[in-house]
């Protein structure tokens, strides 16, 4: 399973292309979030703004062969799939 950590200097666009090239791949991207901010933007490695946020799950919920789920769901989900 593959997850990448969401931070200060990751833009939408780049995050969308990650979610993008796992539905191409039919495979996972698990997106790793710290904390969030209402600033525009911010510089601590750790807040993210949630602007930005709605972007990138606006974009996944627009992605095609995709399916936007929580941690929870998705270890429910392989618990199911397993013999």
């Amino acid at each position: 399973l593959n997850s990448d950590g969401v931070y200060d200097n990751s833009t939408p666009n780049a995050v969308c292309s990650w979610i993008q090239n796992a539905a191409n791949k039919r495979g996972w991207e698990i997106l790793m979030f710290h904390d969030f901010t209402t600033d525009a933007s911010s510089n601590a490695d750790l807040l993210y703004p949630i602007a930005d946020f709605e972007t990138i799950v606006k974009c996944a919920k627009a992605t095609a062969n995709l399916d936007v789920v929580t941690t929870t769901q998705g270890a429910n989900a392989i618990r199911c799939a397993s013999p």
